[in-house]
């Protein structure tokens, strides 16, 4: 292997390893994983036509250890995902 070949493999592996980290903290799938652990619903049922920012509002509440969050100036419970 010459040396821009051992560049673009170092590269590769980076971005593959950068884009899993996002994948695995910051995508919408990750949040509704988050909300699943809580609410024991399939990640799936909030991926169909949910928010993304209502997700990730959600999902930050619960990392965050609140008993309630904020989306769109109005309040949710954590567990069902209900305005109060």
């Amino acid at each position: 292997m010459n040396k821009n070949t051992k560049g673009a493999i170092v590269v590769g592996v980076v971005l593959a390893i950068g884009y899993g980290f996002y994948y695995l903290k910051f995508s919408k799938y990750s949040y509704a994983r988050t909300i699943s652990k809580v609410t024991l619903i399939k990640p799936s049922y909030y991926l169909k036509d949910w928010d993304f920012a209502y997700i990730k509002a959600w999902a930050l509440a619960i990392r965050n250890e609140k008993p309630t969050f904020e989306y769109r100036g109005k309040t949710f419970s954590i567990g069902s995902g209900k305005m109060i």
